[in-house]
């Protein structure tokens, strides 16, 4: 159903809405960056955030196939220059992991462990989508946040990605 080269493309998409909104919020006053303005995660800072956190465990999760030992914490993000180079770190682990796989295990079962200790069956492509849909809600609400403060990233649809 997925083939690598279609994940990968995806992928491609994420990063590519990722750094526009990043690029975005640089433009920012600190005040409205970090204002907690009543979505998902308070603050775009948050929000940010929350998508990086996200992104980092499920990558662990599906190389390990256990939970992130260090999951991500706030407190060691006070910024955004903090969070924007976590993410050139993470976006090239992500791609580094994705290279390594093959079209039969990204359809492919794997067995994922809860921090409760559950097992979890999914097929590894439902794990990849999901972390980019996942972002991309919250990609949406930072969108959102941006335009408000008069500083719209503009279409971050996939027809207008151009990898």
């Amino acid at each position: 159903m997925f083939s690598k080269e279609m994940i990968q493309t995806l992928f491609g998409y994420h990063f590519w809405a990722n750094d526009r909104i990043l690029d975005y919020a640089a433009r920012l006053e600190p005040a409205d960056y970090f204002a907690d303005a009543g979505y998902s995660h308070g603050s775009l800072h948050g929000i940010l955030f929350h998508i990086l956190r996200t992104d980092y465990a499920w990558r662990i999760s599906c190389q390990t196939l256990k939970p992130a030992v260090e999951p991500l914490l706030l407190e060691n993000f006070p910024d955004l220059q903090a969070i924007h180079s976590r993410w050139e770190e993470e976006q090239q682990a992500m791609l580094a992991y994705l290279s390594g796989l093959s079209s039969d295990e990204i359809e492919g079962v794997i067995q994922l462990t809860d921090r409760r200790g559950n097992l979890h069956q999914f097929k590894l492509w439902r794990v990849l989508v999901h972390v980019i849909l996942h972002a991309m809600q919250h990609h949406s609400e930072a969108a959102a946040l941006l335009t408000q403060y008069g500083h719209s990233p503009g279409d971050l649809d996939f027809i207008f990605y151009r990898g």
